[in-house]
């Protein structure tokens, strides 16, 4: 838990409350989650980071704040406070920066004149980390330590580079947030911070601003993307541009799963090409039918960062109008990423290795040996049963 929020105290009605929104961290879900709470005239207009411009008096209006600041700066809205943040595996949080900028259209940068996106078009991903912009270097160089810390810049406007010191004061200010939150346990998240803060949590977490998703929804501003590959320098450079928010992240995630046990992390955003798609009050699965094979999940297009996994899957078998023997295979189960292109585990299922009645825990280890991209667990189905697979799976890091 939090050593102390020394701006906190025990008040009725809502709190006052800051979200400190670290950039391709759920923040635009969290925001929409959170603002709901309040009025639309409690709720601070400021976005970005100008807070520290405005007057006391107007920043005491306002009950709800959510920026993209630092720690430090955010310390201008008066006291008393309560503050939440949520933190992402940093690859994969520099990984969607990137692609995010990368997705915009031409059109929209230039209308916007927006020098930075500009950069992420022109450049590669390795190109990009490379390039020596000093207004680009706090973006891509361990920015949620940046931002926990305050040290963003130094007093000469340009980007801080002592790292002991804004590690040091990073862990010191998450200490001090009431409320740290994962993006890999969004769900869980969002209901232990409303628990937090004694609100109400939402029945269903809805997922906005996807950027693999955004240019379906607003194709004026953004384009589909092309598969990024990585390499073994790439590696290399996202390693070193996220060195320091490795070891904020790896804190607060240690902290949070000791609040809410350990667990795998659950996927459950997947789609189909055959089948029916089943809810229940425990699960969501997808039912094939015999004489119907094809893909009953497939998805759901994440990143991983290299290292060692377990991912489990749940099937189970219809009621057969006849047994099928015991090596006939119902079903391919397996990992894939960059677009199907690397291949990582693959599994045949037999009706053998299925008890009927029930679903049965189908585990796949699998190991990368550099950060994937489009990462896909997929079951095909055969067609040969009838065959239920639940659609979420479940990871764990084998360390």
């Amino acid at each position: 838990m939090p050593k102390g929020n020394p701006n906190r105290e025990i008040v009725s009605g809502l709190p006052r409350l800051i979200f400190l929104h670290v950039p391709k961290t759920a923040g635009t879900t969290i925001d929409r989650i959170f603002r709901n709470y309040y009025d639309p005239d409690k709720i601070c207009p400021e976005r970005l980071d100008g807070i520290r411009f405005w007057s006391g008096k107007q920043i005491r209006q306002y009950q709800f704040f959510s920026m993209h600041d630092s720690y430090q700066n955010l310390q201008h809205v008066a006291p008393p406070w309560q503050m939440l943040t949520v933190l992402r595996e940093p690859i994969d949080r520099l990984l969607s920066h990137y692609l995010y900028w990368r997705s915009y259209r031409d059109e929209a940068i230039n209308r916007n004149n927006i020098h930075l996106l500009r950069l992420a078009k022109l450049y590669s991903l390795k190109d990009f980390l490379k390039l020596p912009v000093p207004a680009l270097l706090p973006e891509i160089d361990n920015l949620t330590t940046r931002l926990l810390s305050g040290k963003y810049l130094n007093a000469q406007g340009m980007p801080w580079r002592d790292d002991q010191e804004m590690l040091e004061a990073a862990l010191a200010n998450l200490e001090r947030i009431d409320f740290c939150g994962i993006y890999e346990y969004l769900p869980e998240s969002v209901d232990l911070a409303c628990r937090t803060f004694d609100l109400a949590p939402p029945r269903e977490v809805m997922w906005t601003n996807i950027t693999r998703e955004n240019y379906a929804a607003d194709p004026q501003n953004f384009e589909a993307l092309d598969t990024l590959e990585i390499d073994e320098e790439t590696e290399q450079l996202l390693a070193l541009r996220t060195r320091l928010d490795t070891v904020v992240y790896d804190t607060a995630r240690a902290r949070f799963l000791s609040q809410i046990g350990e667990r795998p992390r659950a996927f459950d955003r997947f789609h189909h090409t055959v089948g029916r798609r089943i809810e229940h009050y425990a699960r969501t699965s997808i039912h094939g039918d015999v004489g119907e094979p094809g893909y009953l999940l497939f998805g759901p297009y994440t990143r991983l960062r290299k290292g060692a996994y377990r991912a489990t899957f749940h099937l189970g078998l219809g009621q057969p109008e006849s047994q099928p023997a015991e090596d006939t295979p119902i079903a391919e189960v397996d990992i894939v990423s960059g677009g199907g292109a690397h291949l990582h585990a693959t599994r045949t299922l037999t009706a053998g290795d299925l008890k009927p009645g029930d679903y049965n825990p189908v585990e796949l280890p699998f190991h990368l040996g550099l950060t994937a991209t489009d990462l896909e667990f997929r079951v095909r189905h055969t067609g040969a049963v009838a065959l239920a697979v639940e659609s979420r799976v479940l990871l764990d890091e084998v360390r």
